[in-house]
């Protein structure tokens, strides 16, 4: 019961603490679609119809953009196709890709919570 009493006080102390954001990693994912076609600017005559414009496909190929924050910027970024993107997967996945590459950043920032 002390040990939990003590771990509490702890938490209770850690706002305090400057690097306290610098701690987290948090992580976002966005489907992004392929083909994103803008429409431009047209100079018509005046009472002149404007050209027809058809509406965005919405159900083109998409992927599945994930990015790692921390408090200094962005730590990881990866882009899955839609046939791969399974959220839990995917998580898993980035994950272990972030934890490889970046052991240098994790190892010096050892309060890092995921």
């Amino acid at each position: 019961m002390q040990a939990r009493g003590t771990a509490c006080q702890s938490l209770l102390l850690t706002p305090q603490r400057k690097e306290f954001l610098a701690d987290f990693v948090t992580e976002d994912e966005s489907w992004v679609l392929y083909n994103n076609d803008t429409h431009r600017a047209v100079w018509i005559p005046r009472g002149e119809e404007p050209p027809v414009q058809p509406k965005a496909n919405l159900h083109q190929k998409k992927c599945l953009l994930s990015c790692f924050w921390d408090a200094k910027g962005m730590l990881y970024n990866r882009v899955a196709p839609a046939r791969v993107a399974q959220v839990g997967v995917v998580a898993f996945v980035n994950i272990v890709m972030l934890v490889q590459p970046h052991t240098k950043i994790i190892r010096e920032n050892k309060n890092a919570v995921f």
